[in-house]
């Protein structure tokens, strides 16, 4: 179910049919005899949503144009009225926007999440408040806070002594 435009969609794809099985275990446990009539509400419900990350319909990028139901087919709308060549030219201008699209959604949500990480700049002997536990104590115990020295960086993190 990953869509075509973008193999790195993993997640999105995950938990959309996380939320697909749990919708659908909820319906067939109330009603088991109405799973042939769910099964196509459900299909285009999910292709009728326009995703958050690409602005788009999953059904519109490969097929270039939103999924109709059947007494809509004898409705004329804009696709029916364009020539074929024009169809192609405006789905590949839709395909070659989604990846730029997703990668603004990526930078938006990636700047909010890089307000919430701190960066912790600590040079040797440099004084710091840790929570520790005490040697020789059980997982669960009280953790204390006790002042730290840095010793020395080591990668990420920092070797430390207590100061007590």
């Amino acid at each position: 179910m990953t869509p075509f435009y973008s193999p790195n969609t993993n997640s999105v794809v995950e938990r959309a049919n996380g939320i697909i099985a749990s919708t659908f275990k909820k319906v067939i446990n109330k009603h088991p005899e109405k799973l042939a009539l769910i099964l196509p509400n459900a299909l285009l419900a999910i292709n009728t949503r326009k995703q958050n990350s690409s602005q788009k319909f999953p059904f519109y990028l490969p097929h270039g144009y939103k999924p109709r139901l059947p007494h809509e087919l004898h409705i004329r709308s804009v696709i029916n009225g364009m020539s074929r060549e024009d169809q192609r030219d405006l789905l590949s201008l839709d395909n070659a926007e989604a990846p730029n699209t997703m990668y603004k959604m990526h930078l938006t949500n990636r700047r909010s999440f890089d307000l919430l990480r701190r960066t912790h700049l600590f040079k040797s002997e440099d004084l710091e408040l840790c929570k520790s536990l005490k040697q020789g104590y059980h997982k669960l115990s009280a953790i204390l806070k006790e002042p730290f020295v840095n010793v020395r960086t080591v990668a990420v993190l920092y070797a430390t002594r207590s100061s007590l």
